[in-house]
Parts: structure tokens; sequence; C-alpha cells
């Protein structure tokens, strides 16, 4: 995969600078842990603290200008050898008088470091495994190396290390800085590979999943094809023959613009050498196909050499990079102008809406490469400046490429040549389409392009029939003039379809989909009660224990359906007045003989959601706790006690709001399991997960989680195809159907992101349609650069 030397050289300045910033936090965290270390610290171990705070202090700045000066030189050899295929290495070609054993001083130094670098990733594991999955993907690597990422913690170690051996000369007290500037990077690590990520991601460079395994990837087979049609097309030239080009392409020379907000996820996968030439045999119609694709890419290279600044050739893989991954850059005249500023139709716009309407009425949809043919043979001839010339060519060769994925359907294909037009309306419209992947029609044509492919026959169809598929597209092309929103419309349509059709076809997926609707609003109805019982207790003095019971089992009393909710809420002023200190005979005599009634009614409650043994037991025992305190004169003292009717007037208008609870979307393991017991639904629950905090990729993830989406899962040893089947729960909960196996297998939120992130389960392509035809052009264009 093809990245701008650009984004590598600020990627690189920007790991420079974190590690200044590391180096220089580092000594400060070690110091103050030091001091805060000599409370309690023997006469010994304080001789040792103030001779390594003193050594801190007074050589602070020559310690951190060698870490930064090691870490430089460790970085810029890095960068050089990185990738480096050390297996290549054969037996024969080393030399063994060369060889000789590591002493022991080399290796206790090694060990130190490795300590410290598997402290230092565990301490930001997830933006370390996907810069080194960057890396992997930078040089079309299908397995993420560690060892061949040149920013991995073992520099930052390294040179901690050596700094240390030139400034500490005491081999015990250079052992027990390295140890305590250890710890100290390891607590002030995180953020410094989320920096050197965002670098990546701002520049379009997005890999998040990891690559699916195989003998031969599709890419390196249109990589061979992309090479065979470009020694094609060169004795072609040669020979005299012309390029059939269809008039003059233009591009602008200097697109300027700041980060990308998206770009394509890529994963490539070396295969056999055997693999290869057979594929090189196989692909001769396939780079046949692609010629004329070729001809039109070599057209914007010629451009693109016009255009340049007089011996300022540009690098032509970095211009069809930043196509896609750089913002619009301004002096593009809207589509809809006439010229005057005026916001109407020009001519531009008027044909492609007229021969939008066409197809729609049942016209042939015109070839992508064709449709400057066609403009210029029209009678009016509109003509656009070179900046729509340009996104009508980008057009082209994308919706070109996508003809071409080999993972449609011939069905899909079709529908993507009527959907050209609109596309072509759309970016010229908003060029910056290109660039964001969150844009309604890219979001489309993903959808598309996942419900298109063509999945085990095990499995059922993701597919939409013909005839629903051919009316959403037919809708979009009727209704599309200029309102984006019409493409989020057909997606929501596809989505509806969709769902129908999977419920209908699959078995098991109705029920459980009713399951899963009926979870969420049971959660919905938790998360409700949860926030009324907060607002309730917030002003009243109530034990910490009986609050916990509260809060977290009696408010699944309250939200469970049905005639023992009322009683629930009607319980709760006697459960908060027993928990209250007893000074009077009265009041004691009154909480005896509540007490039964209570006990029974809160046992009764905790029965009706059907709470397992272990957690009802152990609630009622933190209950039973509070009421032996109050019993035995234990309680602590009220500072305003009220009686028992006070706390029923505080309770009288007390309700759950589950609209309160229903915009987050969560739903609950304990519910869910309940809500599949009930419909005796045959499924597998992944309820448990890794505590997460909320991170950017998980927006990325779950855009694949989608109804009709195929995956793959891994079930002990091996993988297995299965489809997402229904989502009804708004992003929190997961049916997918499993090639050969009866039961489905549901996942909620948390667990499903862990499980794609640990690549346990992953989308059958690990790239949407719209980037796998990006990483097809960008092939293309490497074969022109060769």
């Amino acid at each position: 995969m093809h990245i701008p030397k650009r984004i590598i050289r600020l990627a690189k300045e920007r790991a420079l600078q974190s590690f200044t910033s590391l180096a220089e936090q580092t000594v400060a965290e070690a110091d103050a842990h030091l001091t805060r270390s000599m409370s309690g610290a023997s006469s010994t171990e304080m001789y040792n603290i103030n001779h390594l705070r003193t050594f801190l202090r007074s050589e602070a700045r020559v310690l951190r200008t060698r870490m930064e000066r090691h870490f430089a030189g460790l970085l810029e050899r890095a960068m050089v050898t990185m990738h480096v295929d050390l297996r290549a290495t054969q037996t024969q070609d080393i030399d063994y008088n060369s060889l000789a054993l590591i002493d022991d001083d080399v290796l206790v130094r090694h060990l130190d470091v490795e300590r410290l670098v598997g402290r230092l990733r565990d301490a930001e594991t997830t933006p370390l495994n996907r810069v080194n999955l960057t890396i992997a993907v930078m040089h079309n690597d299908r397995e993420a190396r560690e060892r061949e990422n040149p920013f991995r913690p073992y520099l930052l170690a390294r040179a901690l290390h050596e700094a240390l051996r030139e400034t500490v000369f005491d081999e015990t007290q250079a052992k027990q800085l390295f140890e305590a500037l250890g710890a100290a990077m390891t607590r002030r690590l995180p953020g410094f590979y989320a920096g050197i990520l965002g670098v990546f991601e701002a520049g379009g460079v997005n890999a998040r999943l990891a690559a699916r395994p195989s003998a031969m990837s599709r890419a390196e087979r249109e990589r061979l094809a992309w090479q065979a049609a470009a020694r094609q097309l060169t004795g072609r030239a040669r020979g005299g023959s012309g390029g059939g080009r269809s008039g003059p392409a233009t591009i602008a020379p200097g697109m300027a613009g700041g980060p990308a907000a998206a770009g394509p996820q890529t994963g490539i996968t070396a295969g056999s050498n055997a693999g290869a030439n057979a594929q090189a045999g196989a692909g001769g119609a396939l780079s046949g196909r692609l010629l004329p694709t070729l001809e039109r890419l070599r057209e914007l290279q010629q451009a693109a050499a016009e255009f340049a600044p007089q011996g300022q050739l540009p690098d032509f893989l970095d211009l069809v990079w930043d196509m896609f991954h750089q913002p619009k850059g301004g002096g593009t005249a809207p589509l809809l102008d006439d010229g005057a500023g005026n916001n109407v139709r020009n001519a531009l716009d008027t044909v492609l809406l007229a021969m939008q309407q066409a197809v729609a009425g049942g016209d042939p949809a015109p070839a992508p490469l064709g449709l400057r043919v066609l403009l210029a043979d029209h009678p009016d001839k509109p003509a656009g400046d070179s900046e729509q010339t340009r996104i009508m060519d980008v057009s082209a060769l994308l919706f070109q490429s996508i003809a071409h994925d080999e993972t449609l359907s011939p069905l899909m294909r079709t529908q993507f040549e009527r959907l050209f037009l609109p596309f072509v309306r759309a970016a010229l419209m908003e060029p910056e389409l290109l660039h964001q992947a969150g844009h309604p029609l890219r979001r489309l044509i993903d959808r598309l392009g996942s419900l298109g492919e063509v999945v085990e026959p095990g499995l059922p169809a993701p597919a939409l029939p013909p005839a629903q598929l051919e009316a959403v597209v037919a809708t979009l092309l009727t209704r599309f003039d200029a309102d984006m929103a019409v493409f989020s419309d057909a997606e929501r349509m596809l989505d509806r379809h969709v769902a129908t059709q999977l419920a209908a076809i699959v078995p098991g997926v109705a029920v459980c989909a009713a399951a899963l609707a009926e979870a969420a609003a049971d959660s919905a109805r938790l998360a409700g009660a949860g926030v009324a019982m907060s607002a309730a207790l917030q002003p009243l003095q109530v034990d910490p224990r009986l609050a916990d019971f509260l809060l977290a089992t009696w408010t699944r009393v309250l939200s469970h359906p049905g005639p023992g909710a009322s009683a629930a809420a009607a319980l709760l002023p006697e459960l908060l007045w027993s928990a209250q200190e007893k000074n009077t005979p009265e009041d004691r005599a009154q909480l005896m003989r509540m007490l039964p009634h209570l006990v029974r009614q809160v046992r009764e409650g905790m029965a009706s959601i059907s709470l397992p043994e272990g957690p009802s037991q152990s609630a009622f025992d933190r209950l039973v706790a509070v009421h032996m305190d109050v019993l035995g004169g234990k309680q602590e003292v009220a500072r305003r006690p009220m009686t028992l009717e006070q706390y029923q007037a505080s309770f009288r208008d007390f309700a759950i709001h589950e609209d309160v609870g229903a915009s987050g979307g969560w739903v609950g393991g304990f519910e869910l399991e309940a809500a599949l017991t009930r419909r005796q639904a045959a499924a597998t629950l992944h309820a448990k997960s890794a505590a997460r905090i909320a991170q950017a990729q998980d927006a990325d993830l779950l855009a694949w989680a989608r109804p009709g989406t195929p995956f793959e899962m891994r079930l002990g040893e091996r993988y297995a195809q299965a489809l997402l089947t229904a989502a009804p729960a708004g992003d929190s909960a997961f049916l997918f159907a499993v090639a050969g196996q009866a039961h489905g297998e549901i996942y909620l939120r948390d667990a499903l992101l862990d499980a794609m992130e640990q690549g346990s389960v992953r989308p059958l392509e690990n790239a949407h349609l719209f980037d796998r035809a990006v990483q097809t052009l960008m092939a293309g264009a490497e074969s022109l650069s060769d």
C-alpha cells in the first residue's frame, strides 16, 4: 500500500516531539515518586533514595538530552531497516567464524530492557497494536509484527538504558534508576502511540482490522494483473497503437487541504511464488479489462506532468492518494451555479440530470469511462471547469473498479452501473464525499457492497430480492436532485427490507430478534428506574448498603413488567424507614412487626425477576446486615430522622420514565438472558468484555455491524462464515447466524468490539467497497510508476 512520504515524515517528527516531552515527564515523575516513597522508608532505603534524587536533580538535563539523542539515532536506523525479512537469510550465508558467545552483562542488560518493553507495551496496548498494523499495511503484509514497527517500545526502553549507562557508572545505582525511571515512563506513556496513530489517520491511513489470511489475496492478484496491463499498454504505445483517448484530461496540480477524515482499511496477504505464477497466467483476461482504466489513469498522469511547475514533476502515487485523502481545495465553482453566482442549475448538471432521469425510466446506464464521450457528443456540449472534469474522471475510475470487484454478485454490479450518474452529480456538488467515509452516499455504496457479497452456500444470501433492490435504486434515481438526505433514506429503506427478509427466511431470527427487542425495552426501563431512584435518594440520608441494594437490585424489580412493579414501589418507604436508627420503644416495636412482611415482600420481588441464587442471596445478606445493626443499636445516627409517613409522602410521586433510559441504547446481559429464556430462543450469548473506554475506532468497527453483512467467526481452532441477521437494539446487541450451526450467536456491544479488535469476529472483507476501489486505483497507479 502506498503511503506518501510526507505522512511517514510527519509521524517520525511527532514521535521525536512526543519522546522529548515523555523524557521530561519521566524524569519529573521519577523524582516525585522517589520523594513520596521516603515516607516510612528505613535509614538504608532513605540513603539510597536521597542519592537517586540528588542525581536526578543535578543531572536531569544531561540525562534527557542523551535519551533524546539515543532515541533519535535508534529511530533513524529503524526507519531505514524496518521490514527487513530476516527469514530470507540462508544458512549458507552465515559466517560461523564471526559467531561468539553472548557476554553475561549483555544478556542481563537485554533482559532488563525487555522487562521494561513488556510494561510499556501493556501501558498503551490498543494504539500500539494499531500502529503495528499500520506499518504492516504500509508494506502490504497480512500480519502485524512489532519488530518491524520503527516506533516500537524497544526503542524507548533502549534509549533510557543507553543514556543511563553513559551517565551513571555505579551498576547498582544505574539499575535502581532504570527501575524508577522505567516505572515513571510506563505511567506517562499513554498518549505517545495515540499521537503517532493520529498522524497516520489524519493523513488517511486507517488500519483498523486484521487482514484475513489466505493463500493468495485478491489485492495481490490485482497487482499482478495491473502490472501485466501496464506492460501491455507500454507494448501498444511502442508499437504505435493509439491509446484510444476520448478527450483531454485535466487535473488540479496543487490540491490544498488539511487532514483527511477517513481512508481505506487495507490488509494484503503475500502468496507463494507458485500461486503468483498461476494467478499471473490466469490474469491475462483481467489485465485486458483493466486497460481502459489504465489508459485513463495515464491521461491523469500526463496531465499532472503538463500542469506541474518547471522541473517539479509530481509524484503520481501521491497525486492519486490525495484524490481520496485530501479535503477539496478552493476555487471550484459549485455545480448548481450559472456562472454569475446565482444558485440555479448550470448546463452540465442539466444534462447529467436528464441522463439520470432517462436511466430511471429504463434506459441503459452509460459506461463509467464513456461518460466523457457522451457529454462531448451531446448537442448542448456542456463543459465543466478543470476541477469538475477531474472529479468526473475520478468518479468514472472508481465505478469502473467497483464494476470489476469480484466479490459482488452480477445483480449488484448492474445496480451500481445505474448509480453512477447520481454519484457523479453528488461528487460535483460535494467533492468532499471523496474524502469523507461518513458521507451518506459513501455509506450507501458500502452498504450495497456488503449486501452484494457472495457468501457460503450454507448461509442465507444477504442480498435483497431483485425486485426490492431495483425498487430502492429506482426511487433514488427518481428522487435525487440536490438533497443528499435521499441517500440516507435509501439506506434506511434497504435496512428495513433486509431485516424483514432475514427474519422471514432464517430459522430462529424472528424469535431471537423479538427477545432482543424485549431486552432493549427492559433495559430502558431499568435505566429509567436507576435515574429515578438516584434522584429520589439524593436528598435523603441513606445507609450506603441499602442504597447499593436499591440501585443494584431493587431497581430490577421496579422495572420488571407486571403487577409486582407497583408493589415494589410501594415498599420503598418501608425499606428506607426500616434502615434508620430506632431511638424509641415504639419505633423498635413497629420495626419488629414490620420485618416479617418486609422480608417476604423482598424475597417475592427478587423471585419475580428470576435473579440467580448467588446474586440474590448476596443482595439479601447486605439488607439483613443493615437491619441487624438497627436492632443492635449500631446504626449511624441520622442527621435528619424521618417518620414512615414522611418517607411515604416523599415517594408518593415516584415514577419511572422509560424514555430517559432508552436514549443510551444499552442492553443488559441479565435482561437479555431472561428474555431469551422466556421465549425459548436458541442462541449463545456473549456478554462478557473487558472494561473498555470508548475509543475513536469503535464507530468504524460498528459500521460493519449491519444486518446482511457477512462475517467470519472463530469457533475453536477454525473460522466459520457467519451472517449478521439482526441488530434491533440500536448498536447494543447483534445476532449472527453461523454456517453449519443450528443456534445463533448474540454479542452485546462491548463484547463484539472486543471480539473484532482481537480478530475472533471479522467482516468477510477487511475493507469497505469504496475503499477497495481506491486500493485498486492505487495498484494501477503503482503499475504506471514502476
